[in-house]
């Protein structure tokens, strides 16, 4: 199930970039489209870290994820990293050009994290 819910916003990505030019407000509403697909994804696949009350520092809990799930975040990671890089980033509002930085950022940190799996969580 997890597979085919990110299958389908890879492809609902897809589609949006190919029938848009990425430019202009095409691309600003290419960048909504992509990080609520990520907010979404987190959400349905109960990575979202929740924070609970106003006074914790703390997350009430991480979510590491098994072996194979961090393999799903490497492809979908790589696949956003790549969909942001059709993006003309000269062509973007200055409030969009922020959201770009942080939906950038936050795939590459995600990618990171999903090379170091096995140092985390070594085979016992």
């Amino acid at each position: 199930m997890k597979l085919i819910s990110v299958f389908l916003v890879t492809i609902t990505s897809l589609l949006i970039s190919c029938e848009f030019p990425a430019n202009g407000s095409n691309s600003a509403s290419l960048i909504d489209s992509l990080s609520q697909a990520v907010w979404d994804r987190d959400l349905a696949t109960c990575r979202a870290i929740s924070v609970a009350g106003g006074k914790l520092k703390l997350p009430e809990k991480l979510y590491a994820g098994t072996e194979e799930e961090m393999k799903e975040d490497s492809t979908y990671f790589s696949s956003l990293l790549n969909q942001l890089a059709s993006i003309n980033f000269e062509s973007l509002s200055a409030a969009k050009k922020i959201d770009y930085d942080l939906l950038k950022w936050t795939a590459e940190i995600r990618l990171k994290g999903t090379q170091f799996y096995h140092i985390l969580f070594p085979p016992i």
